[in-house]
């Protein structure tokens, strides 16, 4: 067990590709896109890499002649590694006040990657009156700092409580899956 905990967090380059793998552990990467999407040098990527396929973490296959590696779902540590990573890049609270300070907002829910919940359509839906562009480069800045997509929505109030009165599917489907987290909600 030590030498899978030291196999996992002795290397910078090593956290970066955890946090990547663990952000959508159905994904497959090989290593030049490795190191595209990490801003990493490619050999320091090949090592790395063969190092977390060492201790059980990825798995590769060669398709296409290239060699893709992705997570093997049966390591012992995956979920209190996925809860980790989770846990080190949401602060709910930075986020929140941060997408406050864009205008006045009703509601945030978080779901999706920010919470483990793999069957949400949305990864943070936001209710109020923001500027698209601030918000959007709000969004560009976290999926470089996490490298992964975020899918969101943003809406107005108007649009959210037309929605909501006539129990729009979406809608509904946010604000009432107990999975979720809502983390500001002034829509009462």
């Amino acid at each position: 067990m030590q030498n899978i905990l030291k196999g996992l967090l002795s290397s910078n380059t090593r956290v970066k590709l955890i946090v990547l793998f663990m952000s959508d552990i159905n994904k497959e990467f090989f290593v030049r896109e490795l190191t595209r999407v990490l801003d990493e040098q490619i050999n320091s990527i090949r090592r790395e890499v063969e190092n977390l396929k060492e201790i059980s973490l990825l798995k590769s296959r060669v398709r296409n002649r290239k060699k893709y590696y992705f997570v093997n779902k049966k390591f012992i540590l995956l979920n209190e590694l996925q809860s980790m990573v989770i846990k080190s890049r949401t602060n709910e609270e930075e986020m929140v006040k941060s997408i406050k300070k864009m205008g006045d907002v009703d509601l945030i829910v978080l779901s999706g990657r920010f919470i483990n919940h793999e069957d949400s359509s949305v990864d943070l839906f936001v209710v109020g009156d923001i500027g698209k562009e601030d918000f959007a480069s709000f969004i560009r800045d976290l999926e470089k700092r996490d490298s992964c997509e975020i899918r969101y929505t943003l809406m107005k109030r108007d649009d959210f409580e037309y929605r909501r009165n006539y129990n729009d599917k979406f809608v509904t489907g946010i604000i009432s899956d107990p999975q979720n987290l809502v983390v500001l909600d002034s829509t009462n």
